[in-house]
């Protein structure tokens, strides 16, 4: 990349790093782990935006993104023990809403820091995720789930919705409250190493984690050439599609 187009890049991560939360931004300013930590967020933003705009197709669609540490509160966890983003889908096709909800978990690490965070993003995410499922899911339906769904509605009004969009937006947030809304879930692990091991051969890998009806995690580790093809496609705007597709035969 050139030095105009890593400064356009820049600038590219850091509207995106706004769209899930100013926290991020300001964090990433001050400590440089932090503004790596902003780099794998970005990423793992840019993988899922590709993803819903893949499966739109043709509906009327938005996304909305935030970052789950500023709804800890209501979650009753701390910020250790939850997912980093809560992202959720709403597609409105022939007066039906379709909600996908998705989590994810993202490490960005240096290569002897690679088996830990592995670890420690998996149970972060696996956690969240089970505390999402229980709730929106479970069997027999728990008697907060219309809490739930409200405090999901309520969510979208705090969201950086396109222009054009607000009517939409309006319309998801009944059919949530409703309940009439068709919701999935899904998560992601993801876990970015930027360093490498002299020698060492390839950690990049894609692992089911969990495949129920309705709920699939994976977790993808993405080593410094893979994260380097990553960084390439966000730049330019590419496919990131394409840089995933070596990591394992899964196709979220």
């Amino acid at each position: 990349l050139t030095a105009t187009e890593v400064k356009a890049m820049a600038d590219k991560a850091k509207r995106d790093a706004l769209s899930i939360s100013g926290d991020i931004v300001l964090r990433a300013a001050k400590r440089g782990v932090s503004a790596g930590e902003m780099l794998g967020l970005v990423f793992s933003r840019h993988l899922l935006d590709e993803e819903f705009k893949a499966a739109a197709g043709k509906a009327l669609a938005l996304t909305a993104y935030f970052l789950l540490d500023d709804y800890a509160r209501w979650l009753s966890q701390p910020e250790s023990r939850i997912a980093d983003i809560l992202a959720i889908n709403v597609e409105e096709q022939d007066e039906t809403v379709r909600v996908v909800i998705s989590i994810v978990e993202s490490k960005y690490v240096a290569a002897d820091g690679l088996s830990k965070a592995r670890r420690d993003s998996k149970d972060q995410l696996l956690a969240t995720l089970g505390m999402f499922r229980e709730a929106l899911f479970g069997a027999p339906g728990r008697l907060d789930r219309d809490v739930w769904l409200a405090r999901l509605a309520d969510m979208l009004i705090d969201a950086d919705i396109p222009p054009g969009m607000t009517g939409l937006m309006e319309r998801a947030r009944a059919k949530l409250r409703e309940g009439d809304a068709e919701i999935s879930l899904r998560g992601y692990s993801h876990v970015y190493v930027h360093t490498s091991d002299a020698g060492a051969v390839s950690a990049s890998e894609q692992e089911l984690l969990e495949d129920a009806d309705g709920f699939k995690a994976w977790q993808e580790v993405f080593d410094r050439a893979d994260l380097r093809k990553l960084a390439e496609v966000y730049a330019k705007g590419s496919r990131g599609l394409d840089a995933r597709a070596g990591l394992g035969p899964h196709q979220p």
